[in-house]
């Protein structure tokens, strides 16, 4: 059966606190149990986690720096699209957050809370709108 016909559902995975902790090692766990087999998976981290203990000082965000982010160029039609994954000169998170409320980018507030109308609108912008990720994280260092 092909991925394209076939109803796949993307598996959902719930991980103790202690299993998120140390999120590589989950990451393997759950590719053993065949989470990798359609490339896509969620993991909702654990109730007790807290993303960002800190908070986020602007010092940080500052002197942060997000390194080669990917602009994300689509080509095609009718289905049939080819992903150009670019890397960019790395930029200040403070840069990176103002291009990112910027309207290229945010989304149109009159759709914000209609999912249907997000979804067309992306489709109808995925080949004129090239988005720009930032991998890495922002996230304080595990002990």
């Amino acid at each position: 059966m092909s991925i394209f016909t076939s109803n796949l559902q993307v598996p959902v995975f719930y991980p103790t606190y202690d299993e998120f902790e140390n999120f590589s090692s989950y990451v393997s766990k759950i590719e053993s149990q065949g989470a990798h087999k359609i490339g896509l998976a969620k993991i909702v981290p654990p109730k007790q986690w807290i993303p960002r203990k800190m908070g986020y000082k602007q010092k940080e965000i500052d002197e942060t720096m997000v390194h080669n982010p990917i602009k994300q160029e689509v080509h095609g039609k009718d289905g049939l699209y080819l992903v150009y994954n670019i890397q960019q000169r790395s930029i200040k998170l403070s840069q990176f957050q103002k291009l990112s409320s910027t309207t290229r980018y945010t989304t149109p507030s009159s759709i914000s809370n209609d999912i249907e109308k997000l979804e067309k609108k992306y489709w109808e912008n995925l080949t004129s709108i090239s988005p720009i990720y930032g991998a890495g994280r922002f996230f304080e260092k595990l002990k």
